[in-house]
């Protein structure tokens, strides 16, 4: 059966479907990386740089969150709700809390341009972010 694309309200995180398997980073999560990330964020350039070593970089990378007052991991394993990057792919009126959506070309985040692939970085969060 086709997965429902997400949904969204004002003041709300979309909601999404989960996939019934195990979301893996190197196979599912990295490749989305490669795709629409690595242009910017990449040695030298944007941080954090996801061309080299990018679970670590990613677990280890914090961003500023206007509602929290200061600057959170930007992946909270198993709370996607909780998780910058999850704010930044999701929601383009997240935009000010975790200052802009991601890819930022006003397209209103991943989950717009490519809700499926959200929904794999969602999914893997709430799996608990693994390195697998």
């Amino acid at each position: 059966t086709p997965t429902p694309e997400p949904t969204t309200t004002p003041a709300q995180t979309p909601q999404v479907t989960p996939t019934p398997s195990t979301v893996s980073f190197q196979n599912d999560v990295r490749p989305l990386l490669n795709q629409h990330c690595t242009g910017c964020h990449q040695s030298g350039r944007q941080q954090p740089n996801l061309q080299d070593n990018p679970y670590a970089n990613l677990m280890a990378e914090e961003t500023w969150c206007a509602s929290a007052g200061r600057a959170l991991p930007t992946v909270a394993p198993g709370d996607p709700g909780a998780s910058p990057l999850w704010r930044k792919v999701s929601d383009a009126n997240m935009q000010m809390d975790c200052l802009r959506e991601m890819p930022p070309l006003g397209t209103g985040g991943l989950l717009t341009t490519h809700p499926l692939e959200a929904q794999v970085i969602h999914d893997w969060i709430a799996q608990g972010a693994l390195d697998n």
